[in-house]
């Protein structure tokens, strides 16, 4: 196996024991070994996150949109971030309406208009 497809294979299985360091370092050696794709960087974020960075968090979710705007998933996590870690719900307003607009289909939108709605009380 490529080492970067090894150091995902790593930040995933800390990241499923929620060794979070470990992931963050794993992710971080993957992208600098060329792998770059919106899943890694939003699971480099949720790392981060959850190690308690959440601007690298952040910084981390907007690369992952920038490389594809169709991820939900790094979208959907700008959102909580806001609310729930950063608790600046003003800011996840926009976020929610533009995850609204962007994936009406979704499976997460009733979480987004239950966030959205929080967010604007």
């Amino acid at each position: 196996m490529p080492a970067g497809e090894a150091a995902v294979a790593l930040g995933n299985f800390a990241y499923d024991h929620q060794r979070w360091p470990e992931a963050v370092r794993h992710y971080q050696e993957a992208i600098a070994s060329g792998i770059e794709n919106a899943d890694v960087h939003t699971d480099l974020g949720n790392a981060f996150r959850f190690s308690g960075q959440p601007e690298q968090a952040l910084a981390q979710y907007t690369i992952a949109q920038k490389l594809n705007p169709q991820h939900e998933n790094s979208l959907f996590n700008q959102i909580s971030l806001f609310t729930e870690v950063l608790k600046e719900p003003a800011r996840a307003i926009p976020i929610c309406e533009e995850f609204i607009r962007r994936f009406p289909k979704s499976e997460k939108l009733p979480a987004v208009r239950e966030q959205l709605e929080r967010a604007k009380k």
